[in-house]
């Protein structure tokens, strides 16, 4: 019994120094995508080991739920596979405290407590992974032009900024704008459909023949803009 509460402090303290740690990273500056999944991993194996250390198998299975904050990070700030892990570990780590609680004679709570499990550590990350994607998807919407597909022009100015901002001192900043002669006379001709399949046309041929660095957009009608560091 001694060992294992040498074991469960060390565990205890070596989660705090890894909280401490992590918040000391955040504040001084922002982390990189590796050590933001390895800290979210790191984070959900120590809280997994913890849990199987506890002496009392209903307590280790109710506080399993705690593995959904770290699956909740990864889901939101990381790729799905990342959040499968913290999920198949809240799953393995639920299903042996249930077992040890089911050894306890106590059949009804065990299985309440692994369902409780599988809500949060399941459900709660897809949900927020389901959020974010649909906010992303919105956010994209309302920065395009419909038609085309091209960043509007609002989306086109802050897109330019950023541009700007990560440049270095000798950088060059080049634009050029692109405007449609007598498109007018293709609706008027040809009708709308035709002069929408030129739009979209014209935009494809952009976007091919730019840089992939490049930002291109439609700045309304027959307008286009392209800019890149050069």
């Amino acid at each position: 019994c001694s060992s294992d509460l040498s074991v469960e402090v060390a565990l205890v303290v070596g989660i705090a120094c890894w909280g401490l740690s992590s918040a000391v990273l955040w504040w001084r500056r922002w982390p990189t995508r590796r050590q933001s999944i390895s800290l979210g991993i790191a984070g959900s194996f120590a809280t997994a080991a913890w849990c199987l250390l506890q002496a009392d198998p209903m307590f280790g299975l109710f506080v399993t739920v705690v593995l959904a904050v770290p699956g909740a990070y990864l889901a939101v700030f990381h790729a799905p596979r990342y959040m499968v892990v913290t999920c198949l570990l809240a799953i393995a780590v639920g299903a042996v405290e249930a077992g040890r609680v089911v050894l306890d004679g106590h059949v009804g709570s065990a299985v309440t407590g692994y369902l409780l499990v599988l809500e949060f550590n399941v459900a709660m990350p897809l949900a927020f992974q389901v959020a974010v994607r649909t906010l992303i998807a919105d956010l994209m919407k309302a920065d395009s032009d419909p038609l085309t597909g091209l960043l509007n022009r609002r989306a086109f100015t802050h897109a330019a900024a950023g541009r700007l901002h990560g440049a270095d001192g000798t950088a060059s900043f080049a634009v050029a704008i692109v405007d449609l002669d007598r498109f007018k006379a293709v609706n008027d001709s040809l009708g709308h459909p035709a002069g929408d399949a030129a739009l979209v046309a014209v935009a494809n041929a952009l976007q091919r023949e730019s840089g992939e660095a490049a930002v291109v957009a439609r700045m309304g009608g027959e307008e286009f803009v392209v800019a890149d560091i050069v």
